[in-house]
């Protein structure tokens, strides 16, 4: 059976004690919830330690601690760099993200077998299946990459990343999987400071993204060397497939 790691940075314990409850119910293969909380978090006594989460089918959890990360791609870099030998999958949701489905981790973990990418259905108001906000690799992609976002990045535009990298070497999406996002742009959350940090960097995350996906001097992009490194027959966008890609996600440069 498939090891499945779930990385999930955080700053609102609330959200993991709900995420966790959802775990607990729907868990049915080898899953272990990794959560990183910063040092200097002021809610830190509000997050649970201990085995009370632990049941037979959901292995458990644990929470890494670091300073001066803050953001969720760096926080997801530091854990998935740190964790990902120990898994066959790594995962990545928002702490305002909830599993639904029973044995959804069985079903990643068989989508996996045929693709190197999968994400499900998080109930989102945009086309099925258009753009992962989650995602699920294998693991060893990581130890290709050296990261599971480009590091370029602080929190948004990394799932376009994520969506461009499937697009060219294998994405499954799982529609019956539902991964439900409870975001405040969906009216399913209250805008805090959290979501008020998220989108104080979409700006500066916009240029590096760009940065990332257009060609450099040595006319290559940051993307399709990345996605070489994923699978070296992995499709390379041309200016004109990248132009479409974008558009279908509504990025304008």
């Amino acid at each position: 059976m498939a090891k499945i790691g779930l990385l999930v940075p955080s700053q609102r314990p609330q959200n993991i004690k709900r995420l966790l409850g959802t775990l607990r119910d729907t868990c049915q293969g080898d899953t272990s919830l990794v959560v990183g909380v910063d040092y200097d978090d002021p809610r830190l006594p509000e997050y649970s330690f201990g085995p009370e989460f632990l049941t037979e089918t959901f292995r458990g959890y644990r929470f890494d601690r670091h300073e001066n990360l803050k953001r969720v791609v760096p926080w997801m870099n530091r854990l998935a760099q740190d964790y990902w030998q120990q898994f066959d999958i790594v995962g990545h949701v928002g702490d305002d993200n909830t599993f639904d489905t029973p044995g959804w981790d069985l079903e990643v973990a068989r989508a996996l077998e045929d693709t190197p990418f999968a994400f499900g259905n998080d109930l989102y108001p945009r086309p099925p299946g258009s753009l992962c906000c989650h995602i699920f690799m294998r693991a060893d992609i990581i130890g290709r990459l050296g990261y599971m976002g480009p590091p370029v990045l602080k929190h948004m535009y990394v799932d376009p990343v994520w969506m461009a990298w499937g697009k060219a070497t294998g994405i499954t999406y799982l529609h019956h999987v539902q991964i439900e996002h409870h975001h405040y742009s969906n009216q399913k959350a209250s805008f805090d400071i959290s979501y008020a940090n998220s989108t104080g960097v979409m700006g500066e995350d916009f240029v590096a993204y760009g940065q990332y996906c257009r060609r450099s001097a040595d006319g290559q992009s940051q993307l399709n060397k990345d996605i070489l490194k994923i699978d070296p027959s992995g499709r390379q966008y041309t200016d004109e497939e990248l132009a479409i890609f974008q558009q279908g996600l509504s990025i304008q440069w």
